[in-house]
């Protein structure tokens, strides 16, 4: 049993914060209209410390906030119909489920100049074989399966970067941290 959380930025590699903040530095010039803010030293750790700040999230729970809003998951979320204290598994079929990541960048050249970063950390994940355990309205854990990750960068609807990890292998048992809340809909 895992109860050690995954990391999108663990599971993503050690580089890739900073390749997403270069990818941002590299751009942002044309939103700042040729400022040259984005080649400051200070602006690109910025940036970089926001990246890595967004990247450093629980990969598994983020995905399953996307559960929690399937129908066939979504109905284990009123107590009248599943009592406090019952468990239960499903199997899931084949699926995939997106979540969009929005870090807040602003750069600030006081009062004449503010220019919004307009930033978007696409996360999909495609699985296959996995079990999700629920009680009490939240899922618990999730069991062995694999999936596919794919993360992509687009700042003000450009795509930026890019990086899949095909065929990953989630561990025996994923326990969450917290159990993800399935809402009362």
């Amino acid at each position: 049993m895992t109860e050690d959380t995954l990391f999108l930025d663990t599971v993503l590699g050690p580089d890739a914060a900073t390749d997403i903040g270069s990818a941002i530095a590299a751009t942002a010039n044309l939103g700042a209209r040729g400022l040259g803010i984005a080649s400051s030293a200070l602006v690109k750790q910025a940036i970089d410390t926001t990246i890595a700040g967004a990247l450093h999230v629980d990969l598994i729970a983020l995905l399953a906030e996307g559960w929690v809003l399937a129908r066939d998951i979504a109905r284990y979320g009123d107590p009248e119909k599943h009592p406090e204290g019952t468990t239960s598994v499903l199997k899931l079929g084949e699926h995939s489920v997106e979540r969009d990541i929005k870090p807040v960048i602003t750069i600030d050249l006081g009062t004449t100049h503010r220019f919004p970063v307009d930033l978007v950390i696409g996360v999909t994940g495609t699985f296959r074989g996995i079990e999700i355990a629920i009680r009490d309205t939240a899922i618990l854990s999730v069991g062995s399966g694999t999936c596919d990750i794919a993360v992509g960068l687009t700042l003000a609807g450009k795509e930026l970067w890019t990086k899949t990890l095909a065929d990953w292998r989630l561990p025996g048992v994923y326990v969450f941290a917290r159990p993800i809340a399935i809402p009362l809909i």
